[in-house]
């Protein structure tokens, strides 16, 4: 067993680049690096982030994106990378690993991280205020995204159409 700081709670794990374990916790993020034995201990990143988004609360999701490693909070996203953390602007409602892209839902749209920031919006009908509890990819390339309350929707380029028994694909 490999101790988190606090005695925190992992919510979510992934591994980053240079195959670390990174890890999201209850008020904690972090990673599993090989210590000089070449045993894997934990390193809390807390000292890393920047004043602004504290206080930090639980971290719920991690997903590794090149050399870049995201973190989401119940609203915030803080990106790792080159061994600094910061804060980006936008607020974030999910987060999800689809394939090796990582795509955000933002009040303004679902957004893909870019490696550096979140990219320009994609619309989904009929999505706010209503969060996107799950996002795949079909085999051709179209987004599916489960949202909460409404159903599936498939958004395939510029065209969105509901998925299920009385909609099409």
């Amino acid at each position: 067993l490999i101790p988190v700081a606090n005695r925190a709670i992992a919510w979510d794990v992934d591994v980053d680049s240079h195959d670390r374990v990174v890890v999201a916790a209850m008020e904690e993020l972090g990673l599993l690096e090989p210590d000089a034995q070449a045993r894997l201990r934990y390193r809390s990143l807390l000292p890393l982030v920047p004043p602004e988004a504290r206080p930090l609360g639980d971290v719920l999701a991690v997903h590794a994106a090149g050399d870049s490693v995201v973190f989401r909070t119940r609203s915030r996203l803080l990106v790792f990378r080159d061994e600094t953390m910061r804060l980006l602007p936008e607020e974030a409602r999910g987060s999800f690993r689809v394939g090796d892209e990582v795509w955000v839902d933002t009040a303004s749209g679902l957004r893909r991280f870019d490696g550096t920031g979140l990219g320009p919006s994609i619309a989904l009908p009929d999505t706010a205020p209503a969060p996107i509890e799950a996002l795949a990819r079909l085999a051709d390339g179209r987004l599916v995204a489960a949202i909460a309350g409404r159903g599936l929707v498939v958004r395939d380029g510029a065209r969105e159409a509901p998925f299920g028994p009385h909609g099409e694909l």
